[in-house]
């Protein structure tokens, strides 16, 4: 899997699964979070996507993968 899938499913599934001010969300309690929250899971998922990529790449220069 290439690093901009990756990063497509990632979009999709954050798009999909956070509509906190949905019809659904108000039912369910769900509240608005803070921007703090946001932008720790922004940097979260830059790094994640980042050591997985750098992970991927060295064991293929390593030829264990």
């Amino acid at each position: 899997m290439r690093f901009w899938q990756l990063l497509d499913i990632d979009g999709e599934h954050f798009a999909v699964g956070s509509p906190c001010r949905s019809p659904v969300g108000r039912y369910l309690g769900f509240t608005r979070l803070r921007s703090l929250y946001w932008s720790i899971l922004a940097v979260t998922l830059a790094c994640y996507l980042l050591l997985t990529q750098g992970v991927k790449s060295w064991l293929l220069r390593r030829r264990w993968i």
